[in-house]
């Protein structure tokens, strides 16, 4: 450690840090220099008095309002017997004391109460108008004069009107009454100092904010409470601190979360922290920070969180961090750090999150995390990441989403993710990974959902075989893996929903499948699987292996046959135009096929433009219509179907008139609303009379 001074005034120890190396090779792309532009006080507000030992506030009142009111509270020692006398000038001609000795309440012997005060708008001078938010509003000094009896205990919550009477703004309930967690106070600059001032308070978090102040001089001997201090002042743009005036704080939640204005952090003494949570959560403007002594803060949770300019980290000591969940979340300007260990932390969560510029991170050791769910999810310009060996990870949620739109990452290795149990979304989006190094993933056991893991690794050419037999939700898991040519065989022990899993994987030629007993939801599995050739081995052999909802699911493959599958007890066949075999541009044949279902088989070959011939098409147990079944296959010359039972289309097909009065005598007799579409085949308009009265003595409506 070292002790730092400026002039004669000592600014407390600090780390001294070295910075990793920047193993990536990269540097900080942004060349923009944080403002140095200090903040600059209106012209036309009312000047500040001189404050030695005392408060001056800078209030406004709203035009039109009436028995504004206000409160304050100070006094003299910490709950005691301390006699207190504050003086105080309202700021219009009018004075008041804080003070007395209570001694009614002999728990509380020195306790008072609030003071109070109302103003109206009309009787302030027309001359310290201003426009505020739009609105006219007249300004007010109000000063306390901590000289006479000292006062150590001084609080401003009750500007916001928490207290007495209230302003409150456009939040208001449906029943028209304030709602007191979003008073907002009309505070606009404010001066406390004084050596015996040590507690100081804005007021309860969640009853008032200060949403209107700029500007704040801190010069007090210590803070009672850093949490939340100046929590939610989105205008808050200057702030003067004592440097030692947070020396015993080991709290600093939220101390400045919610100042979207500050664009400069003060410097304090927070050598006694341990916990930052959502320190600056929220400082949309922050660009720089002072190095903080952060040697004993063990909890780093959210401590820049939405900090969306800084890009100028300091060097601050993450050496003791177990938590660091969220740590830098969607700090948008962030390209690197410029030093951090962050070894042997339990908790990673979205630690980088949406860190949309951050092009290298640090080295990290897991191997003492319990989560690292999303830790660098939309990195979108990071290129390298550091080894995933994280062997306590356990549990669903602990390795959810970790690389996820990661675009510009090209190569990640997974040594061990122990004994996580979901790893769905862990590399969607990776679009330019190449290199996916996966030490013994068989090891891995996920179970439940698997959702999306690999979704859109567009140039991933292998597939590490992960442990697949525990995964109930396959749903996108490989969709859009545009380059991968062979899949390991997928374990469908308790799958139960594969819509999308293999979407867009246009090179796929080799899928395969074994123990499927679920009937899972397959809608849209394999649409638009260029490559794939033929229907993956595993599906379609029995009941249970024929999925529940099989809509597009082949949709535009390359399938060139369909042969000896039984399809059976499937509830979802066809969506719109397009059924289960549609659209397969390729397939030339179908051959002993079962078709087994309560519902049809509607468009379940329309548009495969090169069908010629369907041989052993077993439809008689179909309880719904097959209507446009071959509609455009336009090269289908030769149809077998033994037994047609419900309506069915052959639209545009390439049928002679032999092949049809076939297909006539091969429909059920004694049927009623059935019906044959044969319109725009070569051989319909052959066709005699008595060949038209085969279909339609035994009930069915011909279409021609």
């Amino acid at each position: 450690m070292a002790i730092i001074k400026v002039g004669n005034n000592s600014i407390g120890k600090i780390s001294v840090i070295e910075p990793y190396d920047d193993f990536h090779g990269v540097e900080n792309e942004l060349t923009y220099e944080p403002s140095q532009e200090p903040w600059v006080r209106p012209s036309d507000w009312l000047d500040m008095p001189t404050v030695t030992d005392g408060v001056a506030a800078l209030i406004y009142v709203p035009s039109g309002a009436q028995d504004f009111g206000i409160s304050l509270y100070a006094r003299n020692g910490l709950i005691s017997s301390s006699p207190t006398y504050v003086p105080v000038d309202w700021g219009d001609g009018t004075s008041g004391v804080i003070g007395g000795l209570q001694t009614g309440n002999p728990q509380n012997p020195g306790f008072f109460t609030w003071t109070h005060k109302t103003y109206n708008f009309d009787d302030l001078p027309p001359e310290t108008e201003i426009i505020q938010n739009g609105t006219p509003a007249r300004q007010v000094i109000i000063q306390l004069d901590a000289s006479v009896s000292g006062m150590a205990y001084v609080d401003i919550g009750g500007l916001g009107g928490s207290s007495f009477g209230y302003y409150s703004d456009e939040y208001v309930d449906r029943d028209g009454y304030a709602d007191n967690r979003y008073l907002s106070s009309t505070l606009l600059d404010l001066v406390v100092r004084g050596s015996s001032i040590t507690n100081f308070y804005t007021g309860n978090y969640r009853s008032v904010n200060h949403k209107n102040l700029q500007s704040v001089v801190l010069d007090v001997a210590s803070i009672h409470t850093a949490s939340y201090l100046f929590y939610n002042c989105q205008d808050l743009r200057n702030i003067e601190i004592a440097s030692g005036a947070m020396s015993s704080q080991t709290n600093f939640q939220s101390t400045f979360g919610g100042c979207w204005s500050l664009t400069e952090a003060p410097y304090m003494d927070t050598s006694n922290a341990t916990g930052v949570y959502s320190m600056f959560g929220g400082c949309r403007n922050l660009k720089t920070v002072p190095v903080y002594d952060t040697s004993n803060v063990t909890d780093f949770t959210s401590m820049f969180t939405a900090c969306w300019s800084l890009y100028n980290f300091p060097q601050l000591d993450y050496s003791n961090g177990t938590k660091f969940t969220s740590t830098f979340n969607t700090c948008y300007s962030l390209t690197s750090l410029p030093s951090g260990n962050f070894n042997g932390a339990t908790h990673y969560d979205s630690m980088f999150s949406s860190c949309y510029r951050l092009l290298a991170s640090p080295p990290i050791d897991f191997s003492n995390a319990l989560t690292i769910n999303s830790i660098y999810y939309s990195c979108d310009k990071l290129k390298i990441a550091p080894k995933i060996n994280a062997p306590n990870l356990t549990g669903l949620y602990s390795c959810q989403a970790i690389f996820q739109g990661c675009n510009s990452i090209e190569k990640i290795h997974i040594q061990d993710v122990g004994n996580t149990t979901s790893l769905n979304n862990a590399f969607a989006g990776c679009n330019s990974l190449v290199d996916l190094k996966w030490d013994n993933p068989e090891e891995v056991q996920i179970t439940g959902n698997a959702g999306g893991i690999f979704a859109s690794c567009v140039k991933l050419k292998n597939i590490p075989a992960i442990n697949t037999s525990g995964i109930t939700n396959f749903y996108t898991m490989y969709s859009s893996c545009r380059s991968v040519e062979k899949f390991p065989t997928i374990d469908m022990s308790n799958a139960t929903n594969c819509a999308y899993m293999f979407t867009g994987c246009h090179s796929a030629v080799e899928i395969s499948f074994k123990n499927i007993k679920q009937k899972p939801v397959c809608h849209s599995m394999f649409d638009r699987c260029y490559g794939l050739r033929q229907v993956p081995s595993g599906m379609f052999e029995d009941y249970d292996s024929t999925p529940r909802s099989v809509r597009d699911m082949f949709n535009q493959c390359g399938i060139t046959e369909v042969s000896d599958l039984v399809f059976s007890g499937a509830y979802d066949t066809s969506s719109n135009n397009t059924g289960l075999f549609a659209n397969l541009y390729y397939l030339k044949s179908v051959n002993n096929l079962t078709i087994n279902t309560e519902y049809g088989t509607r468009n379940m070959f329309a548009n495969c433009s090169s069908l010629e011939s369907v041989h052993n098409l077993d439809i008689s147990n179909t309880a719904s219509d097959n209507n446009g079944m071959f509609s455009n296959c336009t090269r289908l010359h030769t149809v077998n179907i033994p037994e047609i039972t419900k309506s069915i289309g052959f639209y545009q097909c390439f049928l002679g008139s032999g092949e049809i009065t076939k297909i006539f005598n091969n429909l059920t007799s004694g049927v009623t609303g059935q019906s044959i579409d044969i319109r725009y085949n070569y051989g319909t308009s052959q066709l005699h009379p008595d060949t038209l009265a085969i279909a339609t003595s035994k009930g069915w409506t011909v279409l021609t």
